[in-house]
């Protein structure tokens, strides 16, 4: 499980994180419980994105990525 692996490498994590998923994905449910682990932990769930919700839900992903790093999307 996903919260496995966390609980693996959460602890040595020294630097901010955001986990973004997708809202149909199967490991959404446990979202707040894997990001507590985190020290500097953020999370964000993209309505409608599943599994592959890099390419299917691309700017949703861009925008939460551009907020986590403190940029604001180019304009188009």
């Amino acid at each position: 499980m996903a919260a496995d692996l966390a609980l693996t490498f959460a602890d040595r994590i020294e630097r901010d994180v955001m986990l973004v998923m997708g809202e149909h994905f199967h490991y959404t449910p446990f979202i707040a419980e894997m990001t507590a682990l985190l020290r500097h932990g953020s999370s964000a769930v993209v309505p409608g994105g599943r599994f592959c919700m890099t390419w299917g839900e691309a700017a949703k992903v861009a925008a939460h990525a551009l907020d986590f790093i403190g940029q604001a999307p180019a304009a188009r």
